[in-house]
């Protein structure tokens, strides 16, 4: 968890688990594809929202915040859309992953986030910050924003 799983390797991989796993989705899409390809899914699946979304973000509320942060993804679910002058990728810091405090730190000082990384838009608002989530390569993005995201005042949706 989390992971979308929606193309022909999740198929391969659904086919190997037998009923002592559970599995849960974050948004619909993923739900469909697993109730529809895996044998165990009418007793094992389940949906849920992103377990980000319950993670205790208070410590990284005391500030409102200044400025834009501009945090696309340069890897491989990077879309075509031009990167900002200022963009920082925040969760690719270098070759190893941003200790998850340094990464909410970064999000906690800025006022405003626009971003195409999915984790970076939960903790964003849910430290109450005005978010503008992007398209990811497929449709991740826009599922979990329909699923869960769409209901927070504070986050719009970015064709």
């Amino acid at each position: 968890l989390p992971m979308t799983m929606t193309g022909e390797k999740q198929k391969a991989l659904l086919r190997t688990l037998g009923k002592t796993v559970t599995i849960f989705c974050r948004e619909r899409e993923s739900y469909n594809f697993i109730k529809h390809h895996w044998l165990h899914a009418n007793e094992q699946l389940f949906l849920s929202h992103d377990l980000a979304l319950d993670l205790d973000y208070s410590p990284f509320t005391k500030t409102p915040g200044e400025g834009t942060l501009h945090a696309f993804r340069t890897d491989l679910e990077r879309t075509d859309r031009g990167l900002p002058p200022d963009n920082t990728d925040i969760s690719l810091q270098g070759t190893v992953s941003t200790p998850i405090n340094n990464f909410l730190r970064i999000i906690a000082a800025k006022r405003e986030v626009h971003t195409n990384r999915l984790h970076v838009a939960i903790a964003a608002a849910c430290m109450g910050k005005d978010v503008h989530l992007y398209p990811n390569s497929y449709g991740k993005n826009r599922w979990v924003y329909e699923y869960s995201l769409k209901t927070y005042p504070n986050v719009r949706w970015k064709e």
